[in-house]
């Protein structure tokens, strides 16, 4: 859903990170999304990265936005909606504000940024949620 959410909202130059390809920078995004059934709240947060030159970490960000609101049965539409406007606002105070050189990273550290996240262990007793 990101990842749509960024293809539909960032029209200028932003592809997604390949070997091989060079750009200005590379941001890593980690999205994080809430929705609070009783205050009838949706937060949601925006984690990231910004990689520049010499795969030297630049920035670190933290996006937050909250809407109120019950979510029915289009939960799919209010998460894309969340979504949109976390990248919205990313593009706003992120990326329209990065300096403009001339330097360029390679995309090949992309996967290095891949390889270096945490894997989620799930409990072996988890079960999965049922809905009644």
């Amino acid at each position: 859903m990101l990842e749509k959410a960024v293809n539909k909202n960032l029209k200028s130059n932003v592809k997604k990170c390949k070997s091989g390809i060079n750009s200005k920078y590379i941001v890593s995004l980690e999205p994080n999304i809430f929705y609070n059934y009783q205050m009838t709240i949706t937060y949601g947060q925006l984690n990231g990265k910004i990689f520049g030159a010499n795969n030297i970490l630049i920035d670190s960000f933290n996006i937050e936005l909250q809407r109120q609101g019950k979510i029915h049965q289009k939960a799919n539409f209010y998460i894309n909606k969340m979504y949109g406007e976390l990248v919205i606002k990313l593009n706003d105070d992120i990326l329209n504000k990065l300096p403009k050189d001339a330097s360029t990273i390679n995309g090949d550290f992309c996967t290095t940024i891949e390889l270096s996240k945490e894997k989620q262990i799930l409990d072996v007793d988890y079960k999965k949620p049922i809905q009644a």
